[in-house]
């Protein structure tokens, strides 16, 4: 049995020529829901849990492919069967009524939020996720419940990549974007769920943490000085609409300089790697060559 569910919430699906609003990329219209799927093969009896997954879903013109409300797809695997699959939207607070992250006086609503980046499951609760807000919490048939902040104690955003000690079963994350210090915060979560530790990292200005590293016995975080874009081309390609993108980035590179960043712009070359005679469709930096080509890479600091 296949149904959809409150379809009158979807707008018209952009189609502006864009890759990532076509094809297998696009945006899907419908949440839906069909009940005992076919399966080619077998599924181990093993398997018995939910396989989800969450991405941007934009419901109306998106110029970036990492815009758009997150939607949760699942597949409930059970004895061998695929039991349903469903995808529903994450139903935030701002989902029907926008409003913004920071406000006039730059304090944080950390409920407004896209919910569009990842989805993880910890001490029995499922967690939409998107760095700049709080973690919404989803039910085994992806409906939202609502933001999750662990009984009041978490005011900050919580990254979209914590890690699960698989030791302790203690969930590890940090998060960022106060505009007052401190900028990152580092967290930990006990095994039932308890928030218990919220310590500040000691960062020199506002920053943008995207991910961090785990150990047995310690939590890495990786401050750079620095700024990397990887190919301007790919920016321009992802964003047609940006008529003044490169306008943007030369003041952004004037900002970085006077707070003493260090900024690298890495030009791509077109259609072809360096060294190669096989040409692409895709345009591929310097950097993304010289790594291809003289395949280097680095390892308890040093170079192989």
């Amino acid at each position: 049995m296949t149904d959809t569910h409150d379809v009158s919430l979807v707008a018209d699906v952009p189609g502006d020529g864009q890759f990532f609003l076509q094809g297998n990329y696009a945006p899907v219209p419908d949440e839906l829901t069909a009940d005992n799927l076919s399966v080619t093969g077998t599924i181990p009896p093993e398997l018995d849990g939910w396989y989800l997954r969450n991405g941007p879903n934009p419901r109306t013109a998106s110029g970036h492919w990492f815009t758009g409300d997150g939607m949760i797809h699942g597949v409930r695997l059970e004895g061998g069967e695929a039991k349903w699959y469903r995808n529903r939207w994450v139903r935030t607070d701002s989902f029907a009524d926008p409003f913004p992250i920071y406000g006039p006086d730059g304090a944080r609503n950390l409920r407004a939020s896209v919910a569009n980046t990842h989805v993880v499951n910890h001490a029995g609760r499922t967690l939409a996720l998107v760095e700049s807000s709080l973690p919404y919490e989803i039910t085994n048939d992806l409906e939202t419940v609502g933001a999750f902040d662990f009984g009041g104690k978490l005011v900050d955003a919580m990254t979209a990549h914590p890690k699960i000690c698989p030791t302790t079963g203690e969930l590890h994350f940090f998060g960022y974007g106060n505009i007052a210090e401190p900028h990152v915060t580092y967290h930990r979560a006990d095994a039932n769920g308890e928030l218990v530790i919220d310590r500040p990292v000691d960062v020199p200005a506002l920053t943008m943490m995207h991910d961090f590293a785990m150990t047995a016995g310690h939590v890495l975080m990786e401050v750079f000085s620095s700024f990397i874009i990887d190919s301007l081309n790919g920016y321009l390609n992802s964003m047609p609409a940006e008529r003044f993108l490169s306008t943007h980035l030369h003041e952004l590179f004037a900002y970085l300089n006077q707070k003493g960043v260090l900024t690298i712009m890495v030009v791509a070359q077109h259609g072809m790697l360096i060294g190669s005679a096989l040409p692409g469709d895709v345009d591929v930096s310097y950097l993304a060559d010289s790594v291809l080509l003289f395949r280097y890479f680095e390892a308890h600091g040093e170079i192989h």
